[in-house]
């Protein structure tokens, strides 16, 4: 209830319609308070979900049970395509392992993050 409070105060400083509060707060937000500041994330897909998004102009990466889209980064990627490696995938183990990415890569993934994975 309080989460919902904050969450709709929020919202009508973004002057976001009341009628679509509502919506959202009853409907569009998951709360994950492990995961700090990102407590809010849009969806939980299972792995098969994702596993379609395995192409560069549809690509999804899992990471730590994340799922990302990251189609719009693809050209952009500092390493190249090789981030269509992890395409469709866990590709914890690529960013965190093979090839570790700084604090900034981090950061900027975040903005990618469209849900969680489904366990």
């Amino acid at each position: 209830p309080k989460m919902e409070e904050a969450v709709l105060v929020l919202l009508d400083t973004l002057k976001v319609p009341k009628t679509n509060q509502i919506a959202f707060t009853q409907s569009a937000i998951h709360v994950d308070n492990s995961s700090a500041p990102n407590f809010v994330t849009k969806k939980e897909y299972t792995l098969a979900e994702v596993q379609k998004h395995n192409k560069e102009g549809d690509c999804w990466l899992i990471i730590e049970g994340n799922i990302y889209d990251v189609t719009r980064f693809v050209d952009e990627h500092p390493g190249g395509h090789i981030i269509l490696d992890g395409a469709g995938k866990d590709a914890t183990s690529l960013f965190n392992d093979d090839f570790p990415h700084s604090v900034t890569a981090q950061e900027e993934l975040t903005k990618l993050q469209i849900g969680i994975l489904k366990q």
